[in-house]
């Protein structure tokens, strides 16, 4: 009788034991159906919002997710294989589908486990920049500057995901000396254009600018070398163009740190000059050839609105 229960009470062991992994390895494996809800979700390498960002899925993309979220994080399968993790107020769950289990998902989270959103749409950022290499060119004599200094200010409105339309508007100045003439220059600009995002991780973002207007310069000569010294301004409109990579560090979700590094390229006309200090030898007028193109870097901050 003793050896008849103990065989009973081993088998109801065994048998227990047996039906607990069967449901551990039933929860384990199955998923649920779930939308993403937000505008952009991040498949995450690890349940951190630090981590790497394996891939992006957008507004209304379906995918199969854990039936159990670890601290409000959900795992997933990137599309390369790897598996991921997603945050909770990213996603909305198929309850019909799910298991009651997961019925008293918390998808409001808490303070200390919701990761933070871009929500934003509109940013500002103020920049100081300086202005490579140009010329000018008097008469056959030619002056360089070594760079103009200034400032921008860009207003971006994030059209979706990885494009932000942005208009620019900034100041600059410079100056440069010869032994024919001197000249000082300044600007007004005014550009519209797009920045594309080419990537993002948990602090850097980049991405490439792509601008175009108008420049509103006024360039101011001084005959230095003239025996009774004159000066001569002349001002005008041009079309000018921006090409740069940007790179942003994130600080918190509403400022980033944000440099830029391109080229730029302006169409300016000759200019004639009709004052006696800038004639030529024979006596005609000397002509203003300005030429401005070169690097450009800019650092700012940019504040999301």
């Amino acid at each position: 009788m003793n050896i008849a229960w103990r065989a009973g009470l081993a088998l109801m062991v065994l048998a227990t034991a047996a039906a607990a992994a069967a449901v551990l390895a039933q929860s384990a494996s199955a998923a649920q159906n779930a939308v993403v809800t937000v505008t952009r979700a991040d498949l995450h390498a690890s349940p951190d919002p630090e981590s790497e960002v394996l891939e992006s899925r957008f507004s209304g993309a379906r995918l199969r997710v854990s039936n159990f979220h670890k601290n409000g994080w959900y795992r997933v399968r990137a599309t390369n294989g790897r598996y991921g993790w997603i945050w909770q107020a990213d996603i909305a769950v198929d309850f019909d589908q799910a298991p009651l289990a997961s019925a008293s998902i918390d998808l409001a989270g808490t303070a200390r486990d919701r990761k933070p959103r871009e929500s934003h749409w509109l940013f500002l950022t103020p920049r100081v920049v300086a202005l490579g290499l140009s010329s000018i060119n008097v008469g056959g004599f030619r002056g360089n500057y070594t760079a103009s200094m200034g400032f921008l200010f860009d207003l971006a409105v994030q059209l979706d995901t990885m494009i932000k339309a942005v208009a620019r508007t900034g100041y600059y100045s410079g100056s440069l000396g010869g032994e024919i003439f001197s000249a000082s220059r300044s600007g007004l600009l005014l550009l519209g254009g797009a920045e594309f995002e080419l990537s993002r991780r948990p602090h850097w973002h980049t991405g490439i600018n792509l601008l175009a207007g108008i420049d509103s310069n006024s360039i101011t000569l001084e005959a230095a070398a003239a025996a009774n010294p004159s000066t001569v301004s002349a001002s005008e409109s041009s079309l000018l163009g921006m090409l740069s990579y940007v790179a942003k560090y994130t600080l918190n979700p509403k400022t980033r740190f944000a440099l830029e590094f391109g080229a730029y390229f302006e169409q300016s006309k000759s200019r004639t000059l009709e004052k006696v200090a800038f004639m030529q030898r024979a006596g005609n007028p000397s002509s203003l050839t300005p030429r401005f193109m070169g690097p450009f870097v800019s650092f700012g901050v940019e504040f999301a609105l």
